[in-house]
């Protein structure tokens, strides 16, 4: 009985720190995704931003025929 209370606590003790390590890398991922989100948000409103100026562009052209 001795070496299973010593093996169960072995393992809760691994179990324990398995799931710190996760818990570590998930708020890192989640760092990761929050500046991912970020950046495309900026992104996408400077590609906004282009896409009209390249729309102007190509009506005063089209203007000029």
């Amino acid at each position: 009985m001795a070496t299973k209370t010593i093996f169960g606590c072995w393992r809760r003790r691994k179990t324990k720190a398995e799931n710190k390590a996760l818990k570590a890398e998930n708020e890192k991922l989640k760092t990761q995704t929050e500046g991912l989100i970020d950046y495309y948000n900026a992104s996408e409103e400077k590609m906004k931003a282009l896409w009209l100026e390249l729309d102007e562009v190509n009506r005063c052209q089209m203007c000029n025929r």
